[in-house]
């Protein structure tokens, strides 16, 4: 753990005077600043920074029982009623700031998110259950189908594009 520390006190420190929002992979950016303000403080400490920052940090069982955390935006979950981390039982200091890196990414995003999560879901139920269709007799019911089946893919694809 003191290794972990150590070498993330060096790897931010080299790089936080560079700029002020430092790119990552995939050409994200989050203000390292933000990032560096977490290092040696409590967990506590660390929740009520990113807490004042307007996100909310909460314990939850996951369904999957080897998820340790989750980030939880509004362009996805529009009925929360601020962005929110989701962390395990099990989960330590380093995913808590894992997940609040999400939030900064996501916070300097230049980008609109292309749909909402329950648009997605929607758009997932049609694909499958257009597809089924299609597949009993591999051929379209209809140009309606047809089109029901490429659109529906076309969201879904955007969708998992834009989560990776």
């Amino acid at each position: 753990m003191r290794f972990k520390h150590l070498f993330l006190t060096f790897l931010v420190g080299f790089l936080a005077p560079q700029a002020f929002a430092q790119t990552f992979a995939f050409e994200k950016q989050a203000p390292v600043e933000k990032i560096q303000e977490l290092l040696g403080k409590t967990r506590e400490e660390k929740i009520k920074i990113i807490e004042k920052s307007g996100v909310v940090v909460r314990q939850v069982e996951f369904s999957d029982s080897r998820m340790l955390g989750q980030y939880l935006d509004l362009a996805h979950y529009p009925g929360l009623a601020a962005p929110e981390i989701r962390l395990s039982a099990k989960a330590d200091d380093w995913t808590l700031v894992h997940e609040y890196t999400h939030a900064l990414f996501a916070a300097n995003s230049k980008t609109k998110t292309l749909i909402p999560f329950t648009d997605y879901e929607q758009a997932n139920n049609e694909l499958l259950e257009a597809w089924t269709a299609y597949r009993t007799t591999w051929r379209y019911a209809s140009l309606e189908h047809r089109e029901k089946v490429l659109q529906s893919f076309l969201v879904v694809a955007g969708y998992k594009l834009e989560q990776l």
